[in-house]
């Protein structure tokens, strides 16, 4: 399994929680653009929602057929998990709505990535796992 998580610093800012990109192996760096992606969709998802978030992390992980450093391994499976920070109730059923659409619809290189292997996501909302979804592979 590889991963990558990365914080959200501000508007649509984000930095890498793990090493640098310089030393990141390729699959690692296409876990990496898989978070950052859906990171930054899901924030302008909740801009155009008017959803108010405190803090959000994106994990994004992988099973590989063998080992990352090997050339002919691949990847089998893909996960994100978003860990938010908001307030209130109302909130919540916001950003699992927009997390929802992020994934589902807006974010393209999960799109992309989920006709290579399944994918799935979580959210987990203020320390509480709150959602867990399997897409199929050739998801639209």
């Amino acid at each position: 399994m590889e991963s990558v998580t990365i914080s959200w610093i501000e508007e649509h800012s984000f930095r890498t929680l793990d090493a640098g990109c310089e030393g990141m192996l390729p699959k690692r760096l296409m876990l990496l653009a898989l978070a950052k992606c859906a990171g930054i969709t899901a924030m302008a998802v909740f801009e155009k929602m008017h959803v108010r978030i405190d803090g959000m992390q994106v994990e994004a992980s992988g099973e590989l057929t063998g080992a990352p450093e090997m050339a002919y391994t691949t990847f089998t499976s893909f996960r994100l998990r978003f860990r938010i920070t908001c307030p209130g109730e109302q909130e919540q059923e916001k950003v699992l709505y927009a997390l929802e659409l992020t994934h589902e619809k807006y974010c393209g290189v999960g799109r992309m990535l989920s006709q290579v292997a399944p994918f799935s996501y979580d959210v987990e909302i203020n320390g509480h796992m709150v959602g867990q979804v399997a897409a199929p592979v050739g998801m639209k």
